[in-house]
């Protein structure tokens, strides 16, 4: 059994590259403390995967808003929990890289 150290600043890194899907781009190094806020807010791990992406597909109830610093209001919807996700399927994450850039 190999070892992998997934810790909070790879689930950062990975909502930095889920937000960057949807259409908002962050600097990952002027950003980070920011996105880290981000998901120290929003996140959390979804008992039920299926029903969080079906809620997150079919309705708005997981959708919240958040004013950056510089007045620009975002929503994160379905990374809220798809972030996390990458605890238990590390595979979303490149977590052998030496920079622990994204794969």
């Amino acid at each position: 059994t190999k070892r992998l150290d997934v810790a909070g600043r790879d689930i950062t890194r990975y909502l930095i590259k889920l937000l960057l899907l949807r259409g908002y781009a962050f600097n990952r190094t002027a950003d980070f403390e920011t996105v880290r806020r981000i998901k120290e807010q929003f996140c959390y791990v979804g008992y039920d995967l299926k029903l969080e992406n079906k809620l997150a597909q079919e309705t708005t109830v997981l959708v919240r808003s958040y004013e950056l610093p510089d007045g620009r209001i975002i929503k994160i919807g379905r990374e809220r929990f798809m972030a996390p996700e990458a605890l238990f399927s590390p595979g979303l994450i490149d977590v052998d890289s030496r920079e622990g850039g994204m794969s």
